[in-house]
């Protein structure tokens, strides 16, 4: 039973030790049929996030963590745009498609962004 407890421990401290933190990345988007750089600090590849705003790290009132967990919560069923991007318009967030910058090249998902400026991913956060 020690062993297991101890192999179990030592799987999800290795997958929690894979996210990094990028505190000066950079996202794409396209808005108005122009594309805009922003320059931002995030976190990539935590276990519940594709990529979390870095201050939403430590920050228990941050708006997009709050969303994911009160997401967990939702059943919706809508037959415009994707059910993560419902649950992020519902959750009080505008979702958007984005590139970020994962250290080494740009990669595309759809974030929910948050009037306090926060954001988490909505593909892997809010299915």
């Amino acid at each position: 039973m020690r062993l297991l407890l101890l192999i179990s421990f030592f799987i999800a401290y290795n997958s929690y030790a894979e996210f990094k933190c990028i505190k000066e990345g950079k996202i794409k988007y396209i808005r108005d049929s122009k594309e805009f750089i922003e320059k931002s600090s995030y976190c990539i590849d935590h276990i519940h996030y594709k990529i979390l705003s870095f201050d939403c790290l430590r920050d228990e009132n941050c708006l997009a963590k709050k969303s994911y967990i009160g997401s967990k919560k939702l059943n919706i069923i809508n037959s415009v745009g994707t059910p993560a991007d419902n649950k992020c318009f519902i959750l009080g967030g505008k979702a958007s498609l984005v590139s970020f910058y994962n250290g080494s090249d740009f990669e595309k998902t759809s974030i929910c962004r948050f009037k306090d400026k926060s954001f988490v991913s909505s593909v892997n956060s809010f299915n």
